[in-house]
């Protein structure tokens, strides 16, 4: 397989490496391009709510972080953690709250509508660790 920068194989064009930062630079036509090599994404994890959440919260407030993943080629990967690490947890966190606040099959025979209202309270409560464990920090 070839490797191509803007529609030329990369062993046709003339190239040069710069002493300073390591970089190999190709010319394509009057301008200088670096060689960066993006690697396929082989993690087929799909993104969610809480890796767009650690995103946003990344790029807003500490870009510098954010960037760091993004040019190091790890922030896919990160993200896809912090997603798959906040459902773990929330899987973790859900029971014990649950049992703390009386949720019960019971509870949901007799009284649906206050079974439906723990159940949502115990969620809401569960991400809001999740949100201070994970994703803003």
């Amino acid at each position: 397989m070839s490797i191509k920068i803007m529609g030329h194989n990369i062993e046709d064009l003339p190239s040069k490496v710069d002493p300073n930062n390591g970089l190999t630079y190709y010319q394509v036509g009057e301008v200088w391009l670096p060689g960066l090599v993006v690697e396929e994404e082989t993690d087929n994890r799909p993104f969610g709510k809480y890796s767009r959440l650690r995103k946003a919260y990344l790029k807003e407030n500490h870009p510098h972080i954010y960037t760091d993943y993004l040019l190091s080629g790890t922030l896919d990967k990160h993200l896809r953690d912090v997603e798959e690490e906040a459902w773990k947890r929330l899987d973790q966190l859900t029971p014990q709250m649950e049992k703390e606040a009386g949720v019960t099959e019971e509870l949901r025979r007799t009284d649906p509508l206050r079974w439906a209202g723990l159940k949502n309270n115990v969620r809401a409560s569960a991400e809001e660790i999740i949100y201070q464990e994970l994703i803003y920090v």
